[in-house]
């Protein structure tokens, strides 16, 4: 990689970066990441639940109820957990919101791509 081309993947990293960052300002960011976890958490039908679940499969044989019920509960605990934080996520967009801040980072995001692409806003 030559310096002018190591030069602009920087250059454009930088500008990922900071787009990133105003991303993440915005009540429809964590609004979206809200709904990813809300998603994640929903069981669905084939989910793989370990290979004690498996018939066939050597762990399955010797898995006792109790097995079984541990595994059960480890991820009933993993839904639970993905419903908190996407929770969490709904709480900070609604503080975003509130506080008038989605509006700062919205005139931001404007204001930057626009530097970005040779114009004033």
């Amino acid at each position: 990689m030559t310096r002018s081309q190591l030069a602009a993947h920087l250059e454009h990293h930088r500008w990922r970066v900071l787009q990133d960052a105003l991303a993440e300002a915005t009540a429809d960011y964590w609004e979206h990441r809200a709904d990813q976890l809300d998603d994640a958490a929903r069981p669905r039908r084939g989910d793989y639940l370990g290979a004690i679940f498996q018939p066939g499969h050597p762990a399955h044989a010797g898995a006792t109820n109790r097995d079984r019920a541990l595994a059960k509960a480890d991820h009933a605990a993993r839904r639970r957990d993905l419903t908190a934080a996407a929770l969490a996520c709904r709480r900070h967009a609604a503080l975003i919101r509130e506080t008038g801040l989605d509006d700062e980072a919205r005139a931001a995001i404007v204001d930057v791509l626009a530097s970005r692409n040779g114009r004033v806003a």
